[in-house]
């Protein structure tokens, strides 16, 4: 949305003037959605810059996001060997994010309070923050949505009632 808060699909249906759960079954291209109203739950969609829910596929293990600052130096991939490991022991799903500044498309940048809100409004669990700035603003929004923030080997103090490894 324009003022900085997370368009859910909620604001679409809204919009659009349908039930969230029409708004739902147009964006999973249901049969028994008029063409015309998911043309306009679409539209409405797109305007508000709403981007629907990216689940893990059914079946697969919880979604975990992780963030680093490079993927240049030999350090990360010993972290992220060992941390990718563990998660298909555990049978998690990472995605794996590159922290830079904000691309512009709307989006957040990775790392930031508002990535990890979008994450815990697509379904992800967890989040873990390789070497970068964590602050009470970031440790807020995952308890909000009782998702584990972890943090490895930050540059900086952090916030007290952070998790981190080293």
């Amino acid at each position: 949305m324009k003022d900085g808060r997370s368009t859910t699909l909620a604001h679409v249906a809204r919009a659009a003037g349908v039930s969230k759960a029409t708004a739902s079954k147009a964006f999973n291209d249901r049969e028994d959605v008029a063409a015309e109203t998911r043309e306009r739950v679409l539209a409405h969609a797109a305007e508000l810059g709403y981007v629907p829910p990216v689940r893990a596929p059914a079946g697969s293990g919880p979604q975990v996001w992780v963030a680093l600052t490079s993927f240049v130096n030999p350090y990360m991939g010993l972290v992220l060997d060992g941390l990718l490991a563990e998660a298909q022991a555990l049978g998690a799903v990472c995605s794996v994010f590159q922290h830079v500044a904000a691309p512009g498309d709307g989006q957040a940048p990775p790392a930031s309070p508002a990535w990890i809100r979008q994450g815990t409004e697509r379904g992800v669990g967890a989040f873990v923050l390789i070497t970068t700035p964590v602050t009470k603003a970031h440790l807020r929004v995952a308890a909000a949505a009782n998702a584990p923030l972890i943090v490895v080997d930050p540059l900086v103090g952090i916030p007290d009632g952070a998790l981190s490894v080293g």
